[in-house]
């Protein structure tokens, strides 16, 4: 009965995965190889558009081992990003004092 808790909590606590990665990494990692082919392109085979393409493939594998040993990495690296990597070292939503009034508290209703 304990093993399907756990199984359960994973399950519900994990993102969803598209094509084993999450939906957020699979869209970068298009959206950079494609834009990297269309701005690093040459004349020659080796810069033709379609090798800046391909080289989303064993990106998508690293992106998959990355997602195997953590499936919040992606969310991690944010949450730092937003934080420390630009200089605040507190996330913006926050409220900066305590609310003294129902007026005060944000909603979203």
């Amino acid at each position: 009965m304990n093993e399907d808790r756990e199984t359960l909590f994973l399950a519900l606590c994990r993102p969803p995965l598209t094509w084993g990665v999450p939906f957020e990494v699979l869209a970068m990692n298009v959206l950079g190889t494609f834009i990297a082919g269309l701005w690093l392109q040459g004349p020659s085979l080796y810069r033709s558009p379609l090798m800046f393409w391909l080289m989303g493939i064993p990106i998508h594998m690293a992106l998959r081992r990355l997602t195997a040993w953590d499936w919040h990495w992606h969310r991690t690296l944010r949450l730092w990003a937003l934080t420390y990597g630009s200089g605040h070292f507190t996330l913006e939503s926050l409220p900066t004092q305590r609310a003294t009034s129902g007026k005060d508290c944000a909603s979203s209703v």
